[in-house]
């Protein structure tokens, strides 16, 4: 992914937004793909399309607000029970991906000169910590420290030891990484890191409760060995959301 990433940054505004409408469209149907099929699953993909071209250019919470107000009038189609809680669960996990276009409007600043600089460190880091969570949890916590699992329910291949080891790499790799993309000073990129490291790890818990609610292991079978969209980029669930509002608020 990081090598998409970077091509889509290469190529400019443009490539960021067909990238990232490319994965939420996805994430969206993979979500929609878990409950009853939706009668209305096309309107669906279309208001995420809108909802990523839009957050590109206009600020978050007024998309936001709109676009759940024409998602509350398509889930009226739907008949009541799951079908429609499942749309709904839809059309939040492919907005919140969606929502990484919003970098685009961050103003200049860094050696990065702006948005790309922001867009590269903060998919990279959400990508980054999720192979460290991997890494430490599995192969090294559950040999050498045990395994304690924070769900071991909804998420059972989840440690401690992976996400405390994962989070202590990515706070140190964060104050690093941001002095060549960010603005930040060290201990702004460390928090930011830690930060990260967490709301990764709430999107991945997240994302797997919904596939436990399912009862299926991965989302989908985009890509072998890896199962689909979804379970590539679950960590950007509130990763993505709340970096653009932040630096919003903030800029």
């Amino acid at each position: 992914m990081c090598g998409v990433t970077e091509l889509a940054v290469a190529l400019g505004p443009m490539g960021v937004v067909l990238l990232v409408g490319f994965c939420a469209v996805l994430v969206q149907d993979e979500v929609t793909r878990l409950g009853p099929v939706p009668r209305h699953g096309l309107a669906l993909r279309a208001l995420v399309v809108a909802f990523v071209a839009s957050a590109a250019v206009l600020p978050l919470l007024p998309v936001v607000a709109v676009y759940a107000l024409l998602v509350g009038v398509v889930s009226l189609m739907e008949p009541q029970g799951e079908g429609r809680r499942w749309l709904w669960r839809a059309a939040a996990v492919g907005a919140a991906v969606g929502s990484m276009t919003g970098l685009l409007r961050v103003s200049p600043g860094g050696a990065s000169g702006g948005w790309p600089g922001w867009y590269l460190f903060v998919a990279f880091m959400a990508q980054f910590n999720d192979l460290l969570q991997y890494s430490f949890g599995k192969p090294l916590g559950g040999r050498v420290f045990g395994a304690r699992r924070p769900a071991p329910v909804i998420s059972p291949n989840k440690t401690w030891e992976g996400f405390l080891g994962g989070a202590l790499l990515s706070t140190l790799v964060g104050g690093a990484l941001s002095q060549w993309l960010t603005p930040l000073s060290p201990s702004q990129g460390m928090l930011a890191g830690a930060a990260m490291a967490t709301l990764g790890l709430a999107g991945d818990l997240s994302a797997s409760w919904m596939k436990r609610q399912a009862g299926v292991k991965d989302a989908g079978t985009l890509l072998p060995g890896f199962g689909g969209m979804l379970d590539r980029v679950d960590s950007m669930i509130y990763v993505g959301p709340l970096a653009v509002l932040v630096l919003t608020a903030v800029g």
